[in-house]
């Protein structure tokens, strides 16, 4: 019988801080809460399996995958209620295709760092969208949520989310780009990047043209005490694991 892998703490820990916030932004509601605090958990999920491995690689994927859709849905909601033109549209969904092409070329293990992170053996794709490219997904993703800053309503009031989400991006084509031959320095400069993106939009934020921050009062009770439970459990399952996962690379 195949031993069960280590509980993968840190994925747990942003699932739970990822619903807190999206439950105290619905209490209070102020979406925009919500879009700073999960909004951007998914690209340092994506950080942590890049840089420091996972020590479960199923699990990696399934969290990757929720957050993502909770990330993006924090930025799609008000950009589906601000009436976008046809030139709009047609940008996101020209983007959306890239991307979706992509990821179906190499699979759902390759799109989440199958290589890097679970040893799966090189794939060189050659035919569409890697033709264009050799990082569609990532050029996908500047593609569509740049577009939504061709609506005006939605770059008036959510500009700087749409390019808080097109900086992380910019860092994952970076990370990509670097490689892993150069986990040290993706390993330094990657949490401070993740951290400066969504300070800088929470400092931007406050206090709102409504004062949405100061409101907030459910949203902040919520995710702090997701994070507090979050921080304990990861604790016990780097315990519990012998203080490390599963290197990057390792099958």
């Amino acid at each position: 019988m195949k031993p069960r892998p280590p509980a993968d703490g840190f994925a747990a820990a942003c699932l739970a801080v990822s619903i807190a916030a999206a439950c105290g932004a619905a209490l209070d509601g102020h979406l925009g809460v919500a879009a700073w605090f999960a909004g951007f958990l998914h690209y340092a999920l994506y950080l942590r399996a890049f840089a420091w491995g996972v020590p479960d690689f199923d699990g990696f994927k399934r969290a990757a995958v929720a957050l993502k859709i909770v990330g993006i849905g924090m930025l799609v909601l008000p950009y589906a209620s601000a009436s976008p033109g046809v030139p709009s549209v047609v940008a996101v969904l020209a983007g959306i295709t890239l991307v979706t092409a992509a990821a179906s070329r190499l699979g759902v293990d390759r799109t989440y760092y199958g290589h890097e992170v679970a040893g799966l053996p090189a794939l060189r794709a050659t035919g569409f969208p890697y033709s264009l490219t050799a990082h569609p997904m990532i050029v996908g993703n500047l593609v569509a949520i740049g577009g939504t800053l061709l609506a005006p309503s939605f770059a008036a009031e959510w500009g700087y989310l749409a390019v808080a989400h097109l900086a992380a991006n910019l860092g994952l084509l970076a990370m990509e780009v670097a490689g892993p031959a150069r986990r040290a320095a993706i390993r330094l400069w990657g949490p401070p990047a993740i951290g400066v993106i969504v300070g800088g939009g929470l400092l931007l934020s406050w206090p709102g043209p409504d004062g949405a921050m100061v409101q907030a009062h459910w949203t902040f009770a919520a995710t702090a005490l997701a994070a507090a439970v979050a921080a304990a459990f990861v604790l016990h399952a780097r315990r519990a694991a012998g203080g490390g996962g599963t290197p990057p690379g390792a099958a």
